[in-house]
């Protein structure tokens, strides 16, 4: 079931989250406002449809069973044949949890650095295995994303968050595309893996 909370709640979950957001001192943890902050300044046109695509990526990771490799090398194999030249601020890896145990692997830098796709393949599997779904961490999170936008902490739209607070308060709980506008301004092309598969696929100096 859903998490509710009460508007008593939504402030204290502000309250928490203005402090985190001011301790500047530790970057291991971030709080869900430094998050999404990091995300609007990476990417033009950040909807409420993506910060949820989010925070479902860094609560479930791998989207689905990775059963046969093959398969899921052949199709990153064609979507690298696709992508073009990165820009410069485009990062191999983008943190998308907060601890930073999660993270999206751009394939535009991925096939720049001239890196193996079947080592990505790998680490997208032992991704998989090492994941447990965490809906209560979801919904924790989803809420206190919720309370800093209604409290104007964080700008977005309040007809686009009631949309996505409705599907959320229904247990909708899935799966979902990036919104027009991010495809649009970002062309996102990435594989979400856990940080330390990655690392030992590709080592740590990447």
């Amino acid at each position: 079931m859903p998490l509710r909370f009460s508007h008593l709640s939504f402030f204290l979950l502000v309250l928490v989250a203005a402090v985190h957001s001011q301790d500047s001192s530790d970057d291991s943890r971030w709080s869900v406002k430094r998050l999404v902050e990091f995300h609007q300044q990476q990417h033009p046109d950040l909807m409420a449809q993506d910060v949820y695509k989010l925070l479902y990526q860094a609560s479930f990771g791998v989207e689905h069973i990775l059963s046969d490799s093959a398969a899921v090398l052949s199709y990153l194999n064609e979507e690298l044949s696709t992508v073009d030249t990165p820009q410069p601020n485009e990062a191999l890896m983008e943190r998308i949890s907060l601890e930073n145990d999660v993270v999206r692997v751009n394939l535009r830098r991925f096939k720049a650095l001239n890196l193996e796709p079947s080592l990505l393949v790998q680490a997208m599997v032992r991704s998989a295995k090492a994941t447990s779904p965490d809906t209560l961490m979801f919904h924790r999170q989803w809420n206190e994303f919720s309370a800093l936008v209604r409290f104007e902490l964080l700008p977005f739209s309040a007809e686009d968050l009631r949309t996505w607070d409705t599907k959320v308060e229904g247990g909708a709980v899935e799966a979902v595309h990036h919104s027009e506008k991010y495809v649009a301004a970002n062309r996102p092309a990435y594989r979400v893996v856990k940080k330390d598969a990655f690392e030992e696929a590709f080592g740590r100096t990447r």
